[in-house]
């Protein structure tokens, strides 16, 4: 076998770059965060339990544009009006999510950046810092309770990293605390089957345009 013999570097030409003593090697290849996501779908079947497996359901509707109505105005001035043991807990959680930057909370419950969906960050200081005050509540598991009858809808990392463990609802949107008014009370039915989660199916609220307050102007003639 031939060789080839190297000259030796003149140390005087600076044109000349040096020879890397070590050559850096790529990383290993790892799944991406979608391939990750989609081996963690749970397949349609059977559970553990011999029980049909049921999935979340994700059919959102954007109802960011939509206009107050009459009615709409009408149901948010009379019940903000009201004493806070009063107010629905839509309101309440609304009113709430709106005075945490305010109250210097939000790194205990908050609304994520698009202003489609809410998250709480330290369980802990939020049944000791957020419930009594805003909710008049003390116990996570009760809160929870009140977001399931309303049909609040859980978000795994199939929708963002950031979104995991948040809620939201179509018609609960910052800044538009009239949309209440839509979400209706559903009677919680307890079938003993936990529904898997439908990662794909879930909305990419960091696609879709930011929920902003409204302006002042908006605010007046909603009061």
């Amino acid at each position: 076998m031939m060789t080839a013999t190297i000259p030796p570097m003149n140390m005087k030409d600076t044109s000349t770059n040096p020879i890397p003593t070590t050559i850096p090697t790529s990383p290993t290849p790892k799944l991406s965060t979608t391939r990750r996501i989609q081996s963690w779908q749970r397949k349609p079947g059977l559970t553990a339990s011999n029980n049909e497996r049921v999935f979340v359901k994700h059919n959102y509707r954007d109802h960011m544009h939509d206009e107050a109505s009459d009615i709409e105005l009408g149901w948010l001035r009379i019940h903000r009006n009201m004493p806070l043991e009063k107010q629905p807990f839509l309101l309440k959680l609304h009113t709430a999510l709106s005075v945490m930057e305010r109250d210097g909370l939000t790194d205990v419950f908050t609304w994520l950046p698009h202003g489609r969906a809410f998250k709480v960050l330290h369980k802990a200081r939020f049944e000791t810092d957020v419930l009594p005050k805003y909710f008049l509540m003390r116990n996570y598991t009760s809160f929870m309770r009140q977001c399931n009858i309303y049909n609040f809808r859980r978000l795994t990392r199939g929708s963002g990293k950031e979104s995991s463990g948040a809620h939201y609802h179509d018609c609960f949107l910052k800044g538009r605390p009239w949309l209440c008014h839509a979400i209706k009370r559903t009677k919680v039915k307890g079938v003993g089957i936990k529904p898997a989660a439908q990662f794909e199916k879930e909305p990419k609220f960091f696609q879709m345009p930011v929920c902003h307050d409204p302006d002042p102007k908006q605010e007046k003639q909603e009061e």
